[in-house]
């Protein structure tokens, strides 16, 4: 009983919202040839409120009268496999809706979920956390140029340098447009200046490729790291400083704030 009772309930907790309508109706589709008693199947049923957890008790009595029916083996092994493609559904769901469909990466919501969580992690244990603010620079004139498909092609471009040159636990999104943002968690503003130098060299060395000859993908990068003062929203705010004044410092460079005054340092980018 403990069993199905937790796969039913696991399923209903994670179809959360609209959802549960649409994993209820499969249920329900799935048990209606079964002889169960209508009295406590058409309960559960009415529980459809749109709150997982008020499904609790619906579904301790629906799961005392799938193992009481006969073959309830059989029913059972139907009902863990409805839950398990459910989930697997609405897993992918979840996961589509927090990745950015052109680059790969994550995507502005995925980043606005995480963010809370790492300045928790470092509020709590005072681990270094940085935040990297990128720009692709003339992203306008790559597009007048060679069109917009190419400059569609240097997004992913820039996703693919990111993704591939970054840890495990660094947590890098497209924030918007031609803007990415990348959070370094455990580490200073010297560690995360290391990963922008590497991140440009790699740039450097990996054009993008067109019809015309290879483009060199250059951009701007505003560096922060989190004080025990801020909020998550300061640490953007600085980072996002620093990019401007890199841009407006003749782009391809890589802003980093110094000091706790709010000063801003920019560091010359090579240039190829």
């Amino acid at each position: 009983m403990t069993f199905l009772y937790s796969m039913i309930t696991g399923g209903a907790c994670l179809i959360a919202g609209a959802a549960i309508g649409y994993f209820l109706q499969n249920l329900r589709r799935t048990t209606a040839s079964w002889k169960l008693d209508s009295e406590a199947v058409d309960g559960f049923y009415r529980s459809d409120d749109g709150d997982p957890s008020s499904l609790s008790l619906k579904v301790w009595e629906l799961a005392e009268k799938i193992e009481a029916a006969p073959h309830s083996q059989t029913k059972l092994a139907e009902i863990v496999r409805l839950v398990q493609v459910q989930t697997a559904n609405i897993e992918q769901l979840v996961r589509d809706s927090r990745t950015d469909s052109l680059t790969g990466l994550w995507n502005r919501r995925a980043f606005d979920e995480q963010l809370p969580v790492q300045f928790n992690v470092y509020q709590r244990y005072e681990t270094p956390l940085s935040l990297i603010m990128v720009d692709i620079d003339h992203f306008k004139q790559l597009n007048d140029n060679f069109g917009h498909p190419m400059g569609d092609e240097a997004l992913r471009h820039l996703g693919r340098i990111l993704r591939d040159n970054l840890r495990t636990a660094d947590f890098a999104a497209r924030y918007g447009g031609e803007e990415f943002v990348m959070l370094l968690p455990q580490t200073d503003l010297a560690g995360a200046l290391a990963t922008t130098e590497r991140l440009r060299e790699v740039l450097m060395e990996k054009p993008l490729i067109t019809p015309d000859g290879p483009v060199f993908v250059k951009v701007s990068m505003g560096l922060a790291q989190a004080r025990l003062c801020d909020n998550e929203w300061d640490l953007i705010t600085r980072a996002d400083q620093a990019l401007l004044q890199a841009k407006r410092s003749g782009r391809n460079q890589i802003g980093v704030e110094t000091g706790w005054s709010g000063a801003l340092a920019v560091m010359e980018a090579c240039t190829a």
